[in-house]
């Protein structure tokens, strides 16, 4: 079962003791010890992975995606799916941080849209050095499909974190491709050592469409604390639109040649959040997230830090092994997805859901549309 969407729970606010941090980083010390080697301490971490975080975000407002298919003008199009673009970007939560998967981890999940109407998860963790993660969300009634690689690096700054991330998405529908240079901005984590702790999306991203030479740039920073959105509607390099706002709020758009002339273009306040159903524990693989990470989950539930910690250490120390074992055909051939000779790992359409749905026997997650929780 995911804890991703429970919210309503003492794991969720349990404070930090600095002491148990400390305490955790001395137990791995010995002499001659690779710090590289050294685990966060489960102190640190919520009990789910970062594919289950990653499965939370897409499949929430992927309806904003399919919603394209209303839409016959390319232009409108567009604009649906910079609208879907701004659910990416809503108000994020930092308490703590998600597992980091493993080589190996998969992760599944799917939405029920409504009688043969189902969007499907699929997700691998295809490479642990650097960190990538190959996923798909599809919805094959609509015809409407992203693919992505993601990868994100932390770094730290004068008390503040940034997580970067890099890595494109395409986007295939019924009529258009989308072509994306990010999936997410980065994220800035203000006041990490002092101070009440915030959350900033920064940074662009661009979407283009090649068949109608319609592309969207967006741009998001911070600006007197407020998430802000600055963005252009362009066909072939001409602006035609202006995009304003603000992140996880309304934005607006107004024809360039007007630019005071706003109109409302997304509010996301009136967007549902789907809910996110997972397989019965029958179906789990052998390195599915909910699978992988189940005495580590359960200890943090239990707030038994020690048992959390050997469990995951044991976990990290198996992934290191299995690595070592690998050949380099193994390490460029994951499960579903699969390195191409540009780099970009590739789904090779090998697997759907459908057992899933056709199953009485899933479970459901309540929505998440209370709480959002940041990478």
């Amino acid at each position: 079962m995911s804890l991703i969407a429970v919210t309503d729970t003492e794991w969720r606010t349990r404070k930090i003791k600095l002491m148990e941090v400390f305490r955790s980083f001395i137990s791995q010390l010995s002499p001659g010890q690779d710090l590289t080697k050294i685990a966060l301490p489960t102190v640190l971490c919520h009990p789910f992975s970062m594919l289950e975080l990653v499965a939370l975000r897409e499949l929430q407002t992927f309806n904003a995606l399919t919603a394209i298919n209303n839409y016959d003008d390319p232009l409108e199009r567009m604009l649906q799916v910079t609208r879907w673009y701004m659910t990416m970007v809503r108000d994020e939560v930092m308490e703590k941080k998600p597992f980091n998967p493993v080589i190996g981890e998969t992760h599944m999940s799917f939405v029920h849209n409504g009688g043969d109407n189902y969007t499907e998860f699929i997700a691998e963790q295809v490479s642990h050095h650097p960190p990538v993660t190959a996923f798909v969300v599809r919805n094959r009634t609509e015809e409407v499909e992203l693919e992505s690689n993601v990868s994100f690096k932390v770094t730290f700054g004068k008390n503040c974190a940034n997580v970067v991330t890099a890595g494109p998405a395409t986007i295939r529908t019924r009529s258009d491709t989308y072509i994306m240079d990010q999936v997410v901005p980065n994220m800035v984590i203000r006041n990490v050592v002092w101070g009440k702790k915030y959350i900033m999306w920064e940074g662009k991203v661009s979407i283009r469409c090649p068949e109608s030479g319609y592309s969207v740039n967006i741009a998001v920073k911070e600006k007197k604390k407020k998430n802000v959105i600055k963005g252009e509607i362009l066909l072939d390099d001409e602006v035609v639109f202006l995009i304003s706002g603000k992140c996880g709020d309304i934005t607006y758009y107004a024809p360039v040649d007007d630019p005071k002339n706003k109109s409302e273009f997304f509010d996301i306040s009136n967007w549902d959040q789907a809910v996110l159903q997972y397989a019965d524990e029958e179906h789990y693989q052998q390195f599915d997230s909910l699978n992988v990470w189940t005495k580590v989950k359960n200890a943090i539930i239990e707030n038994d830090m020690k048992v959390a910690d050997e469990e995951k250490k044991l976990i990290e120390k198996e992934q290191r092994e299995r690595i070592k074992q690998m050949t380099e055909e193994e390490l460029n051939n994951g499960q579903f997805f699969v390195k191409s000779e540009e780099g970009v790992w590739e789904f090779q359409n090998n697997i759907t859901l459908d057992h899933l749905w056709n199953d009485d026997e899933f479970e459901t997650m309540s929505s998440f549309s209370d709480s959002s929780e940041g990478i």
